[in-house]
């Protein structure tokens, strides 16, 4: 089934987050948004036939106030900070450079994110509006994550890289001490304003830069790769006639070809996309810029028929969407480095 893109454009962080009237301070919009919510670790305990229990080396996260755990086991060691804990430091090290537009939880509501306002700008003529995404996962790590992105405002692109590509992220480790240091919290902001400064230049460079057609194939092959016909193989090595294993072959096969017109479908589609590149400025079109943009629309707003909104957007935020504009992110930035 071709891929259609979404009628309703909005951000991908719509319906996932409490927007700020204006922008504020952290405490402020973890306040208003109603999560200064109380997470605790609790031990698990392992319980016999005989309903005797024991102590286990393992615990999980709990919200008791409204009776609700979540994210995945942790070991005694595992440190977090709470929202407000979380929102404090910010203000601390970010907030009078960077205001709180937006607040949320991650999917399943085990962490929280923050969209932080970095201001206007412009690349290569093409309006964005810079922002920062600040995460706590809780799902078991110990680094708090901090990615920098731009938002393009003629066809609400979130050009962001993924919280798995930690080459790209500001990450601090877990440290309710961290505010207290002064050359702590100043190293941060350097940090976060030269992740900016460096981001913003890489993609003005792909403003600048054509792109071939080969490039560009090869970046789109690269980010939507077909699958792995070996595994196929050694179904299709299996010369036993028993129908349960025929059954397999014949799965096997369908789920190859299925997804092989899955990678040729989101190929195409992101094809379509390049050559038809919209925006305010047409010498933009045929640039690494207007490729990388290609990739990021198709991910952001690009669905099947029947598909859920909100997990499309959440994947866009923190999934494999997320992960497919941080490899194109990857590609477009070496082709105007090298």
């Amino acid at each position: 089934m071709a891929l259609q893109l979404l009628a309703d454009r909005r951000p991908v962080w719509s319906g996932m987050v409490h927007n700020m009237e204006v922008p504020t301070s952290a405490v402020s919009a973890v306040i208003e948004a109603g999560l200064d919510n109380h997470v605790t670790k609790l031990p698990l305990v392992a319980r016999a036939e005989d309903g005797r229990e024991f102590p286990t080396n393992q615990f999980v996260l709990a919200d008791l106030a409204n009776a609700r755990t979540f994210g995945g086991i942790v070991g005694p060691s595992y440190t977090y900070m709470q929202n407000m804990e979380l929102a404090e430091m910010l203000d601390a090290t970010l907030g009078e450079r960077y205001p709180v537009t937006a607040v949320g939880q991650t999917p399943g509501g085990a962490g929280v994110f923050f969209l932080l306002d970095a201001g206007e700008s412009e690349v290569g003529g093409d309006a964005v509006r810079s922002n920062f995404l600040v995460v706590e996962m809780r799902t078991g790590g110990f680094a708090l994550k901090t990615a920098f992105g731009v938002f393009r405002l003629w066809c609400q692109n979130q050009l962001m890289t993924a919280l798995s590509s930690a080459s790209s992220l500001l990450v601090t480790r877990h440290d309710r001490q961290f505010v207290l240091r002064a050359e702590g919290a100043t190293r941060f902001l350097r940090a976060a304003e030269q992740a900016q400064a460096d981001s913003l230049a890489a993609m003005r460079r792909m403003a600048a830069r054509p792109i071939s057609q080969e490039e560009f194939q090869a970046m789109i092959g690269s980010v939507y790769p077909m699958p792995d016909r070996s595994r196929l193989t050694g179904a299709e090595a299996v010369s036993v006639e028993d129908p349960y294993f025929q059954s397999q072959v014949t799965r096997s096969r369908d789920t190859y070809d299925y997804l092989v017109q899955q990678a040729r479908n989101r190929r195409s589609f992101a094809a379509d996309l390049f050559d038809g590149f919209r925006g305010e400025r047409p010498e933009l079109r045929g640039t690494v810029w207007a490729a990388y943009n290609a990739v990021v629309e198709a991910e952001d707003h690009g669905y099947n028929p029947g598909a859920s909104i909100r997990s499309i957007r959440e994947s866009a935020m923190f999934g494999t969407r997320a992960a497919t504009k941080a490899d194109a992110l990857a590609i477009a930035t070496s082709l105007v480095m090298n």
